[in-house]
């Protein structure tokens, strides 16, 4: 599956004009940029000793801060462009286990989002949701104890990726609880990010609490600046509920609006690819295809929804397909 890293990287908070703030951060980002090149070079043995010689730079110059975005952006780089996802991980672990700062409100921020950095590899490229979920509740932690639970960067991310990677788990009343909390915090701080309605709605419909899910939904439709992948979870989530409930004129119209918001989707507006979204709509149809007794156009869509999957994925050999 193709995953966007834009709003990720967002959050993780590297950016050039953002950390060029003075000559020792400017330093640390064009020392990085030569970590970088050769990494593309694959000369890995000489990223790591840049890497070290960094490091113990920062060390001198207390940027903790910069310290730990150095390793997330080289196991991205790792992960993604060289598609060594372990190699990835293991850095950022190695990190954290070094990392010696003393922790401050900054770095503890920093931190938390490292965690964060280490469960998006777990989750996305392994679909090791144990511990992918492992690392969320540290980030987790680290956001509840340490920041009092209120930082709109972390709040935007991790109610929705814990709460999801619980659902994966099958613990849907943890999911349910911390999908709930991510809604409290957007009401409570006016940051409409921290609120999933769409992947509340869904956890409720695992549990076949369909018309509890049918008024989440309503309440997601109304929150003006929802997103058009929110606005697709919502509405297939709307349409699964309907079906459940054996209201299929319902399903259907609700499934036509998921089409026309699949077809407005760019790499823009994106984290994931079209092919992701266009198979689950194509299996939901084939649902409400059989259980309207159309065997048939049924099966049809199933083929659709497999080969989608298999493009999406890039391999028939994910839990997925």
């Amino acid at each position: 599956m193709k995953f966007f890293l834009f709003p990720l990287l967002i959050l993780l908070g590297w950016s050039h004009v953002a950390s060029c703030q003075n000559e020792d951060s400017l330093q640390v980002v064009q020392r990085m940029d030569e970590v970088q090149n050769c990494l593309k070079r694959s000369q890995v043995d000489s990223a790591v000793m840049l890497h070290n010689d960094l490091l113990r730079f920062c060390e001198r110059k207390s940027l903790w801060i910069m310290w730990l975005k150095s390793h997330t952006r080289i196991a991205y780089y790792l992960s993604n462009e060289l598609n060594d996802p372990r190699k990835g991980v293991n850095y950022l672990l190695t990190g954290i286990a070094k990392f010696p700062a003393k922790p401050s409100t900054e770095t503890q921020e920093q931190l938390s989002k490292t965690y964060m950095a280490v469960g998006y590899i777990y989750e996305n490229s392994f679909s090791d949701f144990y511990s992918a979920c492992k690392q969320y509740e540290k980030a987790f932690e680290i956001f509840v104890n340490d920041l009092g639970e209120h930082n709109d960067q972390i709040a935007g991310y991790i109610y929705h990726k814990l709460g999801n990677v619980y659902t994966r788990l099958g613990d849907y009343e943890r999911a349910e609880n911390m999908l709930k909390r991510g809604i409290a915090y957007a009401s409570k701080y006016q940051y409409p990010n921290a609120a999933k309605h769409g992947d509340l709605a869904l956890a409720l419909i695992d549990q076949r609490k369909n018309e509890e899910a049918l008024r989440v939904i309503q309440e997601g439709i109304k929150v003006n600046n929802t997103g058009i992948e929110s606005k697709i979870t919502l509405k297939s989530s709307e349409s699964q509920a309907y079906l459940n409930l054996g209201n299929l004129a319902a399903a259907r119209k609700a499934l036509a609006e998921v089409l026309g918001l699949i077809n407005k989707l760019s790499k823009e507006n994106s984290n994931t690819d079209k092919a992701y979204y266009l198979a689950g709509y194509y299996e939901l149809l084939a649902a409400i295809e059989e259980a309207d007794k159309n065997v048939k156009q049924a099966n049809n869509c199933f083929q659709k929804a497999l080969a989608l999957e298999i493009e999406s994925w890039q391999t028939p050999f994910r839990r997925e397909v």
